[in-house]
């Protein structure tokens, strides 16, 4: 193989699989937002990862670049089927750092009706 394409190999083909997994795991969210643990979600979503909780709750979790998507999608899913709770958005290395910039993706939460938003380096 050609060794400028090692990279991508490993990237892409390897280790895309174990990411995902460990990114798809609700446990760190749930310990952030106070859900017990062993709770089990009544159904799961991916791209953005997400689930439903037994009492109608949404919540949806993925990193903090993307977060409109990630809002949007969480309104989707809970529409006239549930509460949007809550978005947890990991790795603000992207400038989401900023007070300013977390300040407008929670208003853009609040008129979509989510409850809440948690940030999470």
């Amino acid at each position: 193989m050609d060794p400028r394409k090692v990279r991508v190999y490993i990237k892409d083909t390897l280790l895309k699989s174990y990411a995902s997994k460990v990114s798809a795991d609700p446990a760190r969210v749930f310990r952030v937002l106070g859900i017990a643990e062993g709770t089990e979600p009544t159904r799961v979503f991916a791209k953005p990862h997400g689930c439903v909780l037994a009492d109608g709750r949404h919540i949806a979790w993925s990193k903090a670049r993307d977060w409109k998507g990630t809002l949007m999608s969480l309104h989707e899913r809970s529409f006239d089927k549930g509460t949007p709770h809550a978005v947890v958005l990991t790795e603000l290395g992207t400038g989401f750092n900023l007070p300013s910039r977390q300040a407008m993706v929670k208003d853009a939460a609040c008129k979509l009706g989510i409850e809440k938003v948690i940030w999470l380096d």
